[in-house]
């Protein structure tokens, strides 16, 4: 019998087994889909996530979370809170995905990992910066700017070389 090499799992069985995983304290890894989040979390980047109860939630925080609408699993930045209820925003797009309270949210997004690299950019304090950026829709006209005046310098931070 031939193993498949890789297996899709379908989003809320997979949100549930995230959220199960993280409550024992341990972290989840999982590689990642799709180009929301680009330039700071990329397809195919591996993402650690640890439980909510591991740190508080603060802006510029990328979170997993269920969509209030949809029901789907997202993996976003968080660019406004009120009273523990949080606006989240995929960094590549001009569309919030609402408010999510905080029974929806799962984990925190502790570490990114491209390659043989550790991605910090987008998780550190620069995070505050890029949610304010993201929530005005000026961060990817901010980033291709800068990305003409300092290749090397953003090349080497976002894309971890």
């Amino acid at each position: 019998m031939q193993i498949p090499k890789e297996q899709i799992m379908p989003n809320q069985q997979f949100s549930v087994l995230m959220a199960e995983v993280l409550k024992t304290g341990k972290a989840f890894r999982f590689q990642a889909s799709g180009s929301s989040m680009n330039p700071f979390i990329k397809d195919s980047d591996i993402l650690t996530l640890v439980d909510v109860s591991q740190g508080e939630i603060k802006l510029g925080n990328v979170l997993s979370f269920i969509h209030p609408h949809n029901r789907k699993l997202l993996v976003h930045r968080v660019v406004n809170s009120k009273q523990k209820n949080y606006l989240m925003k995929p960094d590549n797009s001009a569309n919030v995905d609402g408010w999510v309270n905080q029974q929806e949210i799962i984990g925190i997004v502790h570490s990114v990992e491209r390659g043989e690299s550790l991605i910090q950019f987008g998780l550190g304090w620069e995070k505050w910066w890029i949610a304010h950026l993201s929530r005005w829709n000026i961060l990817m006209p901010i980033i291709q700017v800068l990305w003409r005046i300092f290749p090397s310098w953003l090349k080497h931070r976002i894309k971890g070389q």
